[in-house]
């Protein structure tokens, strides 16, 4: 089947940033030198301490797409919310600020999605040290899956799809029509919230076979400690 053109293909990058210093610039130069051209970056400082600021005003001057909004400290939730509003593109992707993604990343995601036509694609991902280093790979064994929904329950429960907020290309048309949003007034286990809801209102998803969004692992972080018996007690209280 023939690719549609890339023409109409706008993206939205967004990237909630707090006290994100020692890994922004690599995150931004990572998204910067994408072979697929067609982005904008909405880059919000979240009430910062550190550098996080200044290094986002240097970028947007290095770089038109990439534009910064400053805002009092409010949290992921509410950050992330904010972002899919202010994004002007046809199609959304969120990137964590510590993290960064290989040269064709974008361009296989979009060209996956506009080929088979999906509400969203989701990649595989690599998990990475502090300094970069790889410490195991994800991905899924078939190009793509199609899965009932309590198939997917199942697998989010077993940490395969868990959090599809980042490594995550989406039609912004399919958040906002069914208000597919962030949950602010939870104090953790928003991103399982809005990837269930993700998986129930779509309707044809695609899974690539990239692992080539990296994440990188931070010690303490609420994800890097999630387990199956966290996520299933999420499920109960919250689901």
């Amino acid at each position: 089947m023939k690719v549609k053109s890339f023409e109409n293909v706008l993206v939205s990058i967004i990237i909630p940033c707090y006290n994100a210093q020692n890994y922004l610039e690599e995150c931004l130069d990572s998204i910067i030198d994408q072979s697929f051209k067609n982005f904008e970056v909405i880059a919000i400082n979240d009430g910062s301490s550190d550098k996080t600021l200044e290094i986002l005003k240097k970028y947007s001057i290095k770089d038109e797409r990439v534009k910064f909004f400053d805002q009092d400290n409010s949290g992921v939730s509410y950050t992330m919310n904010r972002g899919i509003n202010l994004a002007s593109c046809n199609y959304i992707m969120f990137v964590d600020a510590d993290d960064f993604i290989g040269k064709h990343y974008l361009k296989e995601m979009v060209e996956y999605l506009l080929k088979n036509q999906y509400d969203f694609v989701t990649s595989g991902m690599t998990f990475c040290y502090s300094d970069g280093r790889k410490k195991r790979e994800v991905s899924y064994s078939k190009a793509s899956q199609e899965l009932i929904f309590k198939e997917i329950i199942t697998s989010i429960i077993n940490n395969i799809y868990f959090s599809v907020c980042y490594k995550t290309l989406i039609k912004k048309k399919l958040l906002v029509d069914n208000s597919v949003f962030f949950e602010t007034n939870l104090r953790f286990g928003e991103d399982l919230k809005f990837t269930v809801s993700l998986f129930e209102t779509a309707s044809k998803i695609g899974f690539l076979s990239n692992s080539e969004y990296f994440y990188r692992l931070n010690e303490g972080s609420v994800t890097s400690s999630t387990s199956v018996e966290s996520a299933l007690k999420y499920m109960d209280d919250n689901l």
